[in-house]
């Protein structure tokens, strides 16, 4: 009878050791259920996402009728784009986009090719962070081989990014804030991913996703640092784009910014 109760105690005491063991590969415990957070936090990317700024470009025209030139009436032309704050000064910050972001002549020269008689007044272009917060902006500086303008905001107090110092690897995983066809709102900007491709001819490939009104949006590395900027998108197959090479980004921004 003692064996029977010993062996019948010893079966008990497995079992339990069992049921134990399950329940700590299913839910984890102790330091370990601590490490698999812990894991999860340091693997999140921390996105800069008030350094971001979805941008408006109005053009403003004048049409008349031909037949009456004395009677004419005002049109505006808007397109948006996507951009983000490289460093501050007193006054305001700097952004960074795409140049046929902020280049108007584009479009007026579109308008004046579909009309003769539409005349250019004048444009703005007008920025907006995820707090829904806007201001105006000025163009500096365009370099359209590359496709890259900076900015002036002013008075804009969001935070800069930072520019990596090193220039992406094939295969490096990437990560994409951007406004795609405007689709942007307060507390709210589309996060796309994909990853670094190489070069093709002058241009830094990459598979992330992209539509008009992603031009000018950054992109990080897995430290939330800026390695690219969406500037155009293929054709035919949208989750190919194209960026400024990393040396283009960092040369332009290293004019407004200490690196």
């Amino acid at each position: 009878m003692k064996y029977m109760k010993t062996r019948s105690i010893l079966t008990s005491l497995l079992i339990l050791a069992t049921l134990l063991s399950l329940s700590c590969a299913t839910v984890s415990c102790g330091d370990s259920k601590t490490s698999s957070i812990t894991m999860v936090k340091e693997n999140q990317v921390q996105l800069p996402r008030k350094s971001f700024l979805k941008t408006y470009r109005n053009v403003n025209f004048k049409i008349c009728n031909p037949e009456k030139p004395e009677e004419c009436e005002n049109r505006t032309m808007r397109s948006t784009g996507s951009g983000f704050v490289i460093s501050n000064i007193a006054e305001g910050g700097f952004m960074m986009t795409a140049a046929h972001v902020c280049n108007v002549a584009d479009m007026v020269e579109y308008v004046a090719n579909k009309d003769p008689n539409v005349t250019y007044i004048s444009d703005t272009t007008v920025v907006e962070d995820v707090a829904g917060n806007r201001y105006e902006a000025i163009v500096l500086e365009m370099d359209e081989p590359a496709d890259l303008c900076v900015t002036f905001v002013h008075g804009i107090t969001n935070p800069p990014v930072k520019i990596s110092y090193f220039a992406p690897i094939p295969g490096d995983t990437v990560h994409n804030l951007a406004a795609p066809v405007g689709f942007f709102g307060v507390g709210m900007i589309p996060t796309l991913h994909g990853s670094f491709n190489g070069h093709y001819g002058r241009y830094a490939a990459y598979s992330v996703p992209a539509v008009g009104g992603s031009s000018g949006s950054p992109l990080f590395n897995v430290a939330g640092e800026v390695i690219g900027m969406i500037h155009s998108v293929h054709t035919r197959f949208q989750f190919l784009t194209f960026s400024p090479t990393h040396s283009e980004i960092y040369k332009m921004a290293s004019k407004y910014i200490n690196l």
